[in-house]
């Protein structure tokens, strides 16, 4: 498996007022990418959206850096599933800035995910 030793994967802490900026222009960014296809946030719901995830207590934001700068971000939430009766790890969003795909970013998320859904023994 190849990866670059230069991208960091970190856990989102969006009280981090930094951190909070980085998530909103990484998806943002997203919001605007023809993948995303979404009409920007009002500065109100910049606000809310932080506010919420902070406080949602089955949320896991996750932040690639490279070389220092914040490039990527997913974002993602614990459910349950009845049938399996294990918790579930569902991506909602993942998005990498269009300069620093192809690099291995989302391959290095995806794989921090996996580590994260293992501690959590989730079903899917």
């Amino acid at each position: 498996m190849n990866t670059n030793k230069n991208i960091q994967i970190i856990k989102g802490n969006l009280s981090d007022p930094d951190q909070a900026s980085h998530f909103l222009r990484l998806t943002a960014g997203y919001m605007k990418d023809p993948m995303g296809q979404a009409e920007p946030w009002t500065n109100e719901q910049k606000g809310d959206v932080i506010n919420d995830l902070k406080n949602h207590p089955l949320a896991l934001i996750l932040f690639a850096k490279l070389n220092d700068q914040f490039v990527g971000v997913c974002t993602c939430f614990f459910a349950y599933s009845t049938f399996m009766a294990k918790p579930l790890l569902n991506i909602h969003d993942i998005y990498v800035e269009e300069g620093y795909r192809g690099v291995g970013v989302a391959r290095q998320l995806l794989q921090a995910l996996e580590g994260a859904a293992q501690e959590k023994n989730v079903a899917r």
